[in-house]
Formats: structure tokens, C-alpha cells, sequence
């Protein structure tokens, strides 16, 4: 013996195609999903299906195929409501609004104790009612019978379906169903309750795998917006908006919101004011505004003076203030304060199951350990939150973002810039779409830049430059620490571009304090510096960043190559070796690499001699011998009215040099009149008349660049010219 129930019986999509083919109805594979999902499988619902679609057109007929259309309702009608007895009836009617049913809600909608067997009996008697497998006591109507039972309770009692919509809102609300206890408060009209729900308690799901449904059930209530505006409505409106990722819309909608505030009872109004509090955050860290912390802190304040009972999701709402407050505190440059905030909103996030939360945390944190220099942490933190946000189809979410930034420059600091650039358009394509965290696309920018660096790609480096300048420029009031961090990327470019001039008028001088902005912008300043030959200088900008146990590795690990540089060519060898060992001593750990290829062949000596003296991290030290330097930028030929010849070239390599005539004149074994002779030829072909004016044309016309550690100048005392080649690109 075997027992044969409906979905036994229900029609596969093979089956019900050749069913409609038969009938002579033609359906493409969507218009027969849609009648399979509206039937059920449902072999009579398909056969009426068929007929009422034979003589007329096949989408409009689908459209109106429901069970209020005449066929249907009198076959339900005949078969399955007239079947059953009055007191049944009636509970299927007061129960048909909402999708599925148990013994608990059917008590609340109908009154009655019994509706666990009323169920079970309907099942029994395949009166289109289906038990839920999987589930402890949940029943489901077929669609088609809840259409036609709809319809029948709004015609026969139409003062009940709100009422049954109340209850049912109730009674989900009391079980921790959210969005459905919003729908049907939605269908009853109880727009405050909507509101209540969602500010007192629904608001966290917005950062779960459930966001969409919740933005779903709001829907209604964000139409209604449009034209009766009321505190619920417009906050319902404003969640709805930050979903579709129109962050402006979002933001509107809780301004105007604000005004209906004085006037709504404390039961909502406590709610909406802290949900008000919450869009603001939201709109702060999506514009990368400075005021982040602060409103973060304002969000706080008000969660912690709300009662308990009027804020459900207080925990969850703590979880989120502290978390953006950590985010506000990471831009502004405050990192101990973004690690303590961002670790306990981290901690919050996954007991409370916010998984997008969690998500943004470890995103954040992951940056913070960037510009500290962990690198490996980092890069394990934003690979594990990649993969969360991978498998959950929630890379274009804002809260993602930071992973990108991360494992850019993670990537990028182990000198793999086709790995970062990958992240990097991987990161730009998923903040594309609408509203995002603008912090974090500043961020990609300056990755994007670094992108092009590392691959010596100068017309990338300014196209990417323009595109940060410009995204900068559209924020009002950025944080103090990701405001100067596009500045230093920009005079990075106009470093590469050989124009260091550009770069100490950007910058000017660094700001006061140990800070990790300030760091960069000494070592950016430092590099510009050193390309004019202002060797010191440099001791200056950057002794505190060669101190014992620096707090950012980059910038460290750029100062001590810089003086390493500078001890090099005043010939201070023993200075040299002990810059180079220290550096190499805090780069390995990490493997960072890239400020070493930044540095090019001028460090590849100090190397060779650290693996001969030192001999420490030969497998680092042999990595960074065999990684190709950056190629320099490539120009266009010069176009000048007669060439130089190679004497002339030799002099011309001088020339930016302190040195005087006579000195250049001893170095090359030549009279100091012949050299003057070289001069001037050299300013008859360039069309100038001193030797400044000579050396800024040279290099406008790419005769003579700054040495191949980007733009720095030739050694300011050369003792031959057998070392010039090493040091300076000659094009003629």
C-alpha cells in the first residue's frame, strides 16, 4: 500500500507544456512558470488555465487568470466551499489572509481552539490545503482558493479584512515575524504601527540576507509617502530608498519626517527619533562626511536614554552606532579609537547575527590594518569577509566596500599590481550601482593610483589622479586623515610626472603630530625634496618617522630608504648599510616590497651589499633583487630645432647639479673653456640664456630626467661620469 497526495499528483513542466501544447496554447517558458506557480501543479487548475486562455491573447489571459475569474471560482466554489460545513467555511474565509496558517494565528484570527484538526481534516479531505514539510504545524492554502477567499471575505464582510490584517499584524509581531507583521499592518492601514515596528524593531534586518523583503513590505507604505506624508510613512519611505541605494531620497525622507515629529505619541515618536538618527549616520557614511563620529555619537546617546521597552533592537542599534563611530574615527585618523569601536561593534555584530554589520567591520578593520602595516592580517580579515560577501551576493552593498580597499592595497604593498587592479575595478564596478560609501571610493582612488605607479603607466597615474580629484571635490567636508590621503596620492602623480615643485606646493608642509596622514605627507615631501637635490632636508621631515618601532610600516619603511639614499650619496657608507639593514629588518615580516621597487636601481647596490655584510632575509632581500624596478614614464621623442651632441649631453647632465664650471671641468678631464663652449651651444639649441632655464627646458623636453628613484635629481657630486648612467634617463 502507498499513499498518493496532491504534490504526487501535481504536473511537472514537461507535463503541463504538453498539456497547453494539446489545448493548442502556445506558452514561451516564463508564461508556463507562471501558471505552474499560480496552480500549483494543480491538474484542474491547469486544465481551466487552458481553457480560459484558448481564445485570447496568451499574456493578458495569464495576467487575468486568478481565482476570482468565473471559471474558477465556480468550480472552488462547487468543489471545495459548498463541501464544507458553515463553521469551516467561516474559518477559511477569516484565515485566507494571511500566506500560511498554524494552529496559534488561525486561534487569533477565527476565535476558535480547534483549527489544528479543522487543518489536518482539510488536508485529509484534499480540499487544497497542504501541509508544510519542514515546519512544526504550518499549513499553506493553494493560491488560487486564498485569491477566490479574499475576494469572498472583502464582499461578504468588508469591515472584517482590516480587522483580521490588525490581528494577524499582532500576532506576528508578538512571534518575531517582522516583515510579515508589517505587510499586513500595511493591508489593515495601520500606518503607525508600521512605523513602530520598523524604528522600534525592524530596522536591523535591513543589514541581514532578509533586506529585500523588508524593503518589500515597506513598499506600500512608501507610496502612500507620496501623496499623505506622515512620520511613518515617510520613515517607511526613506528605509526603502536606502535600499534601492538613493541615499539623497533616503536623506529627504527623513528631514521632512523630522516635522511630524512634536506631535506623535512617545510610543513612536522615541522610535522614529532614533530611526531619524540612524538615516543620518547612514547619509554621513555614505558622503564621507567628517560629522560621522558626531552623529554616530548623537545616535548613542539617544539609544541609551530610550526605555527598553519602546526599543526592541537597542542592542542592535548600539551595535551600529559604535561600529560607524569606529568608521568616522578610522577617516579622521583616530586608529586606536577605530580599532576599540570597530572590534566591539564586530563582537555585537555576530552575537546579534547582523551578518552586513559584521561585514563592514571587519571590512574597516582590514583597512586599519593597511595603513598600519599588518599586511597579512588585513589581507586574512578582507578575504574572509570576501567570501561571506561573495557567497551571500552582497558585493555591491556599501557595507562591502572596504574589503576592496584592503585587498587592493594589500596586493599592491606586495607589488602584485595586476591583482590589485583587478580588486580595484572589481571594487569601482560594485560601487556603481547608486549610493555607496564614498570613504571608501576615495580610498580605491588612491589604490587605482598606486595601480598605475607600480606599472610605471604615467598617462594612467593622471587619468586616475583626475578621477580622485574630481570624486574629492564633491564632498563638502571630508575627515581629516582620507582628505589628506588624496592629497599625498595627488602629489604622488605630479612626483612620477617629474615635477616636484608641484608636489611642495600641494603638501606645503606636513601637519603637526605622529599621525598617519602626517607620516605620508613627510615622506611625499621628503621624495620631492630629494628630487631637487635639497638633501637637507630631508633629515628634517623625517626623523621621527625613523625612530624605534614606528607606528605605520609604509611610511617607515619610505623614510629609512630615503635617508638610506641620502647617506648613499654623501658617501657615508657605513651609515648607508645600517639605514638599509634596519629597513629591510622591518619590511620582511609583512614582505613589503613596493617602496623598495618605488625606490628603483638606486637601493638595488645597498642590497647586494646588506646580502653580503648582513646576510639576513636572503629570501626577502633575494625577492627584492630579482622584482623589475618601475619602468620610467614613457615620453614622446624631443622635438628641438638641432640635437645635442654626446659632449653636450655630458654637460648637460651637470647642469642641475651645485656644481660650478671649473668643478665640472675637472670631473670631465676637460678645460673650463671648453665647457663654457658646451654651454653655450647647449643654450643656442634650447633657446635659453641660463643655466636654471636650461635645465627646466631639458626636462620639459625629456633630455635629462631626475634619477631613477622617480624624480630625484643626479648625485649633487659625482666623482666620474662612469656613474651618471645609473642615475639619470638621457633621451635624445
Amino acid at each position: 500500500m502507498t499513499e498518493i497526495r496532491s504534490e504526487d499528483l501535481a504536473f511537472t513542466a514537461d507535463e503541463a507544456a504538453e498539456l497547453f501544447t494539446r489545448d493548442g496554447v502556445d506558452l514561451n517558458g516564463d508564461q508556463l512558470q507562471a501558471l505552474l506557480l499560480r496552480t500549483q501543479g494543480w491538474s484542474a487548475g491547469l486544465r481551466l488555465a487552458a481553457l480560459s486562455l484558448a481564445d485570447t491573447d496568451v499574456t493578458e489571459g495569464i495576467t487575468r487568470f486568478s481565482g476570482t475569474q468565473r471559471s474558477v471560482s465556480e468550480y472552488l466554489i462547487g468543489e471545495v466551499l459548498d463541501r464544507r460545513s458553515a463553521l469551516d467555511r467561516d474559518f477559511l474565509l477569516r484565515t485566507s489572509i494571511v500566506d500560511g496558517i498554524n494552529a496559534s494565528l488561525a486561534a487569533a484570527l477565527t476565535g476558535r481552539t480547534d483549527g489544528q484538526l479543522v487543518l489536518e481534516n482539510l488536508v485529509a479531505a484534499n480540499a487544497l490545503v497542504v501541509g508544510l514539510t519542514g515546519t512544526d504545524g504550518w499549513f499553506r492554502y493553494h493560491p488560487l482558493l486564498r485569491e477566490l477567499m479574499e475576494h469572498l471575505v472583502d464582499r461578504e464582510q468588508p469591515g472584517l479584512v482590516a480587522e483580521l490584517h490588525a490581528t494577524a499584524a499582532e500576532w506576528f509581531a508578538a512571534h518575531g515575524d517582522l516583515i510579515q507583521s508589517i505587510r499586513h499592518a500595511s493591508a489593515a492601514g495601520e500606518w503607525d504601527e508600521v512605523g513602530r515596528t520598523l524604528a522600534s524593531s525592524a530596522l536591523p534586518l535591513i543589514l541581514t540576507p532578509d533586506a529585500a523583503a523588508l524593503a518589500s513590505a515597506l513598499e506600500p507604505a512608501m507610496r502612500r509617502s507620496v501623496q499623505q506624508p506622515s512620520l511613518s510613512t515617510l520613515l517607511a519611505g526613506a528605509i526603502w530608498h536606502y535600499q534601492r541605494r538613493d541615499f539623497d531620497a533616503m536623506m529627504r525622507d527623513a528631514l521632512e519626517a523630522t516635522e511630524f515629529l512634536p506631535t506623535a505619541p512617545d510610543r513612536l515618536r522615541i522610535p522614529a527619533e532614533i530611526l531619524i538618527a540612524i538615516i543620518t549616520v547612514t547619509y554621513h557614511r555614505g558622503t564621507a562626511s567628517a560629522g560621522l563620529v558626531q552623529s554616530s555619537s548623537h545616535l548613542l546617546s539617544l539609544v541609551d536614554r530610550a526605555p527598553r521597552r519602546l526599543l526592541p533592537a537597542a542592542r542592535h542599534y548600539r551595535a551600529i552606532g559604535v561600529n560607524n563611530v569606529g568608521v568616522g574615527q578610522l577617516w579622521a585618523g583616530d586608529l586606536a579609537g577605530a580599532e576599540s569601536n570597530m572590534s566591539a561593534a564586530a563582537a555585537q555584530a555576530e552575537e546579534y547575527g547582523v551578518a552586513l554589520a559584521l561585514v563592514a567591520s571587519h571590512a574597516h578593520l582590514a583597512v586599519r590594518d593597511v595603513m598600519l602595516g599588518r599586511l597579512h592580517s588585513a589581507h586574512r580579515r578582507a578575504t574572509a569577509a570576501r567570501s561571506v560577501v561573495d557567497r551571500r551576493g552582497w558585493a555591491a552593498e556599501p557595507q562591502a566596500l572596504g574589503l576592496y580597499v584592503a585587498l587592493s592595497m594589500t596586493e599592491l604593498a606586495w607589488n602584485r599590481p595586476a591583482a590589485a587592479a583587478d580588486v580595484v575595478d572589481a571594487g569601482l564596478v560594485a560601487s556603481s550601482h547608486g549610493g555607496s560609501d564614498h570613504g571608501c571610493r576615495l580610498a580605491l582612488g588612491i589604490a587605482a593610483i598606486g595601480v598605475a605607479a607600480a606599472r610605471g603607466d604615467i598617462d594612467a597615474a593622471r587619468s586616475a589622479a583626475g578621477r580622485l580629484a574630481a570624486e574629492l571635490a564633491r564632498l563638502s567636508d571630508p575627515p581629516d586623515l582620507l582628505g589628506r590621503w588624496c592629497r599625498v596620492a595627488l602629489a604622488q602623480v605630479e612626483l612620477i610626472a617629474d615635477d616636484p615643485d608641484a608636489v611642495i606646493r600641494r603638501i606645503q608642509r606636513p601637519a603637526s603630530g605622529t599621525g598617519f596622514a602626517a607620516a605620508m605627507e613627510r615622506v611625499v615631501l621628503a621624495k620631492a625634496h630629494l628630487a631637487r637635490g635639497d638633501l637637507d632636508a630631508l633629515p628634517l621631515l623625517l626623523d621621527s618617522l625613523t625612530e624605534t618601532d614606528p607606528p605605520y610600516l609604509g611610511p617607515a619603511v619610505d623614510a629609512r630608504i630615503l635617508m638610506a639614499i641620502v647617506a648613499d650619496r654623501q658617501h657615508r657608507d657605513t651609515a648607508a648599510l645600517a639605514m638599509i639593514t634596519e629597513v629591510i629588518d622591518l619590511a620582511a615580516p609583512e614582505g613589503l616590497i613596493l617602496p623598495f621597487v618605488d625606490a628603483g636601481p638606486v637601493v638595488t647596490a645597498l642590497i647586494t651589499r646588506h646580502r653580503h655584510v648582513i646576510a639576513r632575509h636572503l629570501d626577502f632581500t633575494q625577492q627584492l633583487l630579482t622584482t623589475p624596478s618601475v619602468p620610467p614614464p614613457v615620453a614622446p621623442e624631443p622635438m628641438i630645432g638641432e640635437h645635442l651632441t654626446e659632449r653636450e649631453l655630458i654637460v648637460l647632465r651637470y647642469m642641475p647639479t651645485m656644481l660650478k664650471t671649473a668643478e665640472i671641468a675637472k670631473d670631465l678631464f676637460i678645460s673650463v673653456n671648453t665647457v663654457k663652449t658646451h654651454q653655450r651651444a647647449i643654450y643656442r639649441k634650447l633657446d635659453v640664456t641660463t643655466r636654471r632655464a636650461a635645465v627646466e627646458r631639458a626636462r620639459d623636453l625629456n633630455l635629462v630626467c631626475r634619477a631613477a628613484f622617480r624624480g630625484h635629481p643626479p648625485i649633487p657630486a659625482p666623482a666620474t661620469t662612469a656613474s651618471l648612467p645609473a642615475l639619470c634617463l638621457i633621451r635624445a
